[in-house]
């Protein structure tokens, strides 16, 4: 009964690692894509000077 736990904890954490890697390219584009806004903005605010409401 030890090895059944034991065996469903380590699927489990089998689990949640490849559920991991599955999304890290998804957050690794999210952080590029909010970084290239964050650039875009800084353009935006630079050509319409001080009027832009920050």
């Amino acid at each position: 009964m030890i090895f059944t736990a034991l065996s469903y904890l380590l699927i489990g954490a089998l689990a949640i690692m490849a559920l991991g890697a599955l999304l890290l390219p998804v957050y690794v584009w999210m952080l590029a894509r909010d970084k290239a806004q964050a650039a875009d903005l800084a353009n935006a605010r630079q050509l319409l000077g001080a009027d832009f409401p920050s």
